[in-house]
């Protein structure tokens, strides 16, 4: 009676107070049943949160929540309670939490009545009560629960919660504490929750579960688009690998970041165990029988810790986990039995040289005897006791030299055309006796430069070219009287005679010959490059003649002019060449006299110098002779 006065004098005092959360934890308050009368000093209060876990309440009426209008956390764990009236007599669309946990609940119609009675709920915890099934269990729609635990109850049937479409979290753990016969492993496949796209983090822990021969193809995480965590911590999940069955239990690609596999009773994953998990950055694999942990997590490329602990490695190939996860930053391999070998030499040589945090280095090695009290990482052992180092090197040193000349194989085919034409470039400096062969055609120049042009470009060639280069039409009458194929001069300036189709060619003959014929009488060729010249196949032809003069006569004959910007990729191949290994010139586009001047003056430069070295080269020839 003084406890219950007490609470009598605490809920009167409170009567239209404004006092929002009222928590009596462990009060020693004796209540027969938590019903409205009780509460109803509260009716008028503005309490929002009410918390009576560890107090003595035998029952909780159905009329409760009358007497709390705007109640949004009620914790009721840890009362004893025995019985909880399904059916609420007051629909709550306040209520947010409500924890039961800890109690003697049995009625499995509890569930049902709170999803029709709190719209709004949005946490339930309801573990460690006597709620039992071995049936299929539905749970009922709701809309807005985001956190259910029910764990340590006795639901052995199947568990079904695909409609609860708003559900975040999910803790089922410690279901199967003790089996009822004739269970031995229940299934993985007893919980439902495929295609449940909000769910964030599972726990289904220390429940032996097991994924059965007749279950191989189940994969009971299907559809989780969302899914974080999921703890498997105390399972058997790897039961029927004793008969030799490596069941995957995760048979399509899910986001998933934290994975725990610790207390399964594991000696070997299969290899392909982690290829639907591109994401993972977590791996707890503790507390199991694993002997060899090699090649299984080559798709873990976002792996950040990986726990190791407790297991029976005797090595690790360290390539084999750092090879494909180079974000891994934590590693704990304490408690496993380590051998001091040969095997575990350069394990050993990168636990002193990583940067990795690791647990377990200092641990001492279990075997051979003389390194017992070896630490792990201080394992070193002379090189001649593990021989292979020097194979090892003699085959590192010819891969490398069988890399190095492929490379230079790749390279020299690569580019065979520039460094062809980078010798006879080279050819070219290097004249033999200081002067040129004279052929029989040398000595009939009629021309100082051949013009291979479009005949697109006709009227810049007219309007543009020949005024400058040959002086307002005088050159032709005007080089009569100075020599043939000579440069001459007209007050400062410097005129040519050149060779253009429209006016050079004779009408009747071939093109082809015409071509050939006037080149070779030519001292120079220019080339006026644009996107019409590109696309004629005579032009492309006149190309192929002047860099094959070039090449014949071992002189620098050839000068590049590009009346507009093109692209280098859509130049030939030829053309390249020309333009990484000869100076070119680039008409100014924009009308400025100060360029357009400076350009012709290079061109009339180059065309001299051109052809006073075949005039020089003709007269040593000839006083030899």
């Amino acid at each position: 009676m003084g406890m219950i006065s007490i609470w009598g004098v605490v809920v009167k005092r409170l009567m239209y107070s404004k006092v929002e959360v009222l928590d009596l934890p462990h009060c020693q308050i004796n209540i027969a049943e938590l019903n409205s009368s009780v509460l109803r000093p509260l009716s008028n209060s503005s309490l929002r949160e009410l918390r009576l876990s560890g107090n003595n309440i035998a029952a909780v009426a159905s009329d409760i929540f009358q007497a709390l209008p705007v109640i949004e956390k009620l914790d009721l764990s840890f009362c004893k309670i025995r019985t909880f009236r399904a059916s609420f007599k007051t629909l709550s669309s306040t209520l947010r939490e409500l924890d039961i946990s800890m109690n003697g609940i049995s009625d499995l119609e509890l569930f049902k009545s709170v999803a029709l009675s709190f719209p709004n709920l949005r946490k339930l915890v309801a573990q460690h009560n006597e709620f039992m099934a071995v049936k299929t269990i539905n749970y009922p729609p709701h809309q807005h629960l985001n956190v259910l635990d029910l764990s340590f109850n006795r639901l052995y049937g199947y568990l079904n919660f695909t409609r609860l479409t708003n559900l975040r979290e999910l803790y089922l753990n410690g279901l199967f504490g003790s089996l009822p016969s004739p269970y031995t492993h229940p299934g993985l496949h007893l919980f439902i929750v495929q295609n449940m796209t909000s769910l964030v983090t599972f726990q289904y822990t220390h429940n032996k579960a097991c994924v059965l021969r007749n279950h191989l193809n189940f994969s009971a995480f299907e559809g989780l688009s969302s899914i974080r965590k999921i703890d498997l911590t105390g399972n058997a999940v790897f039961c029927m690998m004793k008969i030799g069955v490596l069941p995957q239990i995760f048979k399509s690609q899910v986001p998933l970041r934290r994975l725990i596999l610790a207390s399964n009773s594991i000696s070997k994953l299969p290899n392909n165990m982690f290829s639907h998990l591109p994401h993972l950055e977590y791996l707890d694999l503790s507390d199991n029988h694993m002997e060899n942990v090699d090649t299984v997590f080559d798709s873990l490329t976002s792996l950040v810790f990986l726990n190791l602990r407790k297991n029976k490695l005797v090595t690790i190939d360290i390539g084999s986990i750092l090879g494909t996860n180079p974000r891994l930053h934590f590693l704990n391999i304490e408690l496993n039995r380590f051998s001091c070998s040969c095997d575990s030499s350069s394990f050993s040589e990168w636990l002193r040289h990583t940067t990795t945090k690791v647990y377990g280095a200092r641990q001492k090695c279990s075997e051979p005897a003389e390194y017992q009290n070896t630490a792990l990482e201080d394992f070193n052992p002379p090189w001649i006791t593990c021989g292979n180092h020097l194979i090892t090197v003699v085959f590192c040193c010819i891969g490398a030299g069988v890399l190095i000349i492929g490379a230079v194989a790749g390279l020299v085919a690569y580019f065979r055309l520039d460094i062809v034409y980078w010798w006879h470039l080279r050819r070219l400096n290097r004249r033999r006796h200081g002067y040129i062969r004279c052929g029989d055609r040398q000595e009939q120049y009629e021309y100082d430069a051949f013009v291979a042009h479009n005949s697109r470009d006709e009227a810049w060639v007219v309007r543009q070219f020949l005024p400058h280069v040959e002086g307002q039409g005088q050159g032709r009458n005007m080089l009569q009287g100075q020599g043939q194929g000579q440069g001459y001069e007209q007050g400062r300036d410097i005129f040519f005679n050149v060779c253009i189709h429209s006016r050079n060619f004779l009408p009747g003959d071939y093109i082809i010959d015409s071509i050939v014929e006037k080149m070779e009488a030519s001292k120079a060729v220019i080339l006026i490059i644009s996107q019409h010249f590109l696309q004629s196949d005579w032009c492309r032809y006149e190309i192929d003649i002047a860099q094959a003069k070039v090449l014949r006569e071992r002189r620098k004959s050839l000068i590049v002019v590009f009346l507009e910007r093109i692209p280098p990729d859509q130049l030939p191949k030829t053309l390249r060449l020309m333009k990484r290994h000869v100076t070119y010139l680039e008409w100014p586009e924009e009308e400025n006299d100060g360029k357009r001047e400076e350009f012709w003056k290079k061109l009339k430069l180059a065309l001299l110098k051109r052809t006073r070295q075949i005039d020089e080269a003709l007269d040593v020839d000839e006083a030899q002779m």
